[in-house]
């Protein structure tokens, strides 16, 4: 499976989360299970990717490039402040196409 299947696979694990509260009964929506899913997965599902990432490059024989690492730290660091996953996401996609395209 390639890195953008999986970005791909956990966009949609994102928004279907996000439109639960739409369908679900509001006595679900707010059980502490509920909520403290949709308060961990975000920062699991951006681990993920990370580590898909890490694994396909070394089974490659590539190893974890600076780059790699540099994108991962500046998603984390978006992350920590927006608080919104597609935009952690979406910034850590653009970086590491960014740094694959300068030779970084």
């Amino acid at each position: 499976m390639n890195n953008y299947n999986v970005i791909f696979v956990m966009f949609l694990i994102t928004y279907i989360q996000k439109l639960f509260p739409f369908f679900l009964p509001k006595k679900f929506c707010s059980h502490p299970l509920t909520l403290h899913l949709a308060e961990k997965l975000p920062p699991n599902i951006m681990l993920i990717l990370l580590t898909t990432t890490l694994l396909e490059n070394v089974k490659k024989g590539i190893p974890p490039a600076d780059s790699l690492i540099a994108a991962s730290i500046i998603t984390f660091v978006v992350h920590l402040l927006f608080k919104r996953v597609i935009v952690s996401v979406f910034v850590g996609v653009v970086v590491i196409e960014l740094m694959k395209r300068l030779g970084l």
